[in-house]
């Protein structure tokens, strides 16, 4: 049975008692709050549905990304999930707690972006995150009472793959006026193993194996080690770079991606991304690895879907193969 009490002018608290279960109780502004609450655990606990999500309620979505971003981020590959996170800071949700925010909100947020002009997988990255905030905050923050409320949400149709390749005219030019030679490295090491940016840049030698031609990845952007095969040109520039430290490169991320575009822009190459040397890297490895499973062992792939979008054959590459 639940009993509201008045605890000040504008405090009613609710305690709700039942033998052989643990006493709830829950504080609100106006009466009508608090017994309409009262009513729907009441209601719960009598069809055995009721779960405690006090803590769920009392941790707002801003917290959340707070922790989020010192505990899961730094095993993650890149700097993406740091602006996604920004994002989500800036957004209305982060005032709301985590048992607050349903679908609807999610709903309202992603036609917001959309409207605003972001890209469909823009949006659909952005609430892949969301989503693995929750399940982490359930399985591994042991926060209980709470749904993903991301689950129910129809994503946006991703429409804008990218077929756009880099041929090595564009990679030595652009290499070439960077002065960089870094940088040109960097490239050169992303066009033979067709690894992420982030994979590449954090690096370690002790985890570079030339003699038996790999390179380990302990944190990948999927969440899981993998093991990158290495060519004999891969072997070559690896052993022809200087180990004056732990790292392989001793260079951020995002100064390379900076480095990358004004070099790209002082070589007059338009709508080449550091990221579509991937694409470029993918495809080639295909006409080597003709078995999809071990392209998808190669380059990290989980979806085979997310795959074929990193395979842009030209029609001439498969009218050679046809002969």
């Amino acid at each position: 049975m639940a009993t509201i009490t008045k605890r000040g002018e504008f405090s009613h608290q609710v305690i709700i008692r039942r033998r052989g279960q643990p006493t709830i109780t829950k504080t609100f502004s106006t009466r009508t709050n608090a017994s309409a609450w009262a009513r729907k655990v009441e209601s719960e606990l009598e069809r055995g549905l009721w779960r405690d999500t006090s803590e769920a309620d009392a941790l707002l979505l801003k917290d959340a990304l707070a922790r989020y971003l010192i505990e899961v981020v730094p095993r993650l590959s890149g700097n993406g999930n740091k602006s996604i996170i920004k994002a989500f800071m800036d957004s209305p949700l982060a005032r709301l707690s985590l048992s607050a925010i349903d679908s609807t909100h999610i709903e309202a947020l992603q036609a917001a972006w959309l409207g605003a002009g972001l890209a469909a997988s823009t949006v659909v990255r952005r609430l892949a995150v969301l989503s693995h905030l929750y399940t982490t905050a359930r399985k591994s923050w042991k926060i209980g009472g709470i749904a993903n409320p991301v689950a129910d949400v129809n994503k946006p149709k991703i429409r804008d793959a990218r077929k756009r390749r880099a041929s090595d005219d564009e990679l030595a030019r652009i290499c070439a006026v960077s002065g960089s030679a870094e940088l040109a490295a960097i490239v050169q090491l992303l066009k033979l193993t067709a690894m992420r940016r982030g994979e590449v840049v954090a690096l370690r030698w002790e985890f570079v194996d030339l003699d038996a031609q790999f390179v380990h990845l302990p944190h990948t952007k999927n969440g899981t080690a993998r093991d990158v095969p290495l060519s004999t040109a891969a072997v070559a520039l690896l052993r022809s770079l200087p180990r004056d430290g732990e790292r392989v490169f001793n260079v951020r991320a995002d100064a390379v991606t900076k480095a990358w575009a004004r070099a790209r822009e002082r070589a007059g190459i338009k709508d080449l991304r550091l990221h579509d040397i991937r694409h470029e890297a993918t495809t080639r490895l295909s006409k080597k690895l003709s078995n999809v499973l071990e392209l998808a062992a190669v380059t990290g792939h989980k979806d085979l879907k997310m795959l074929q979008r990193y395979f842009n054959p030209s029609a001439s590459e498969l009218a050679a193969k046809l002969g």
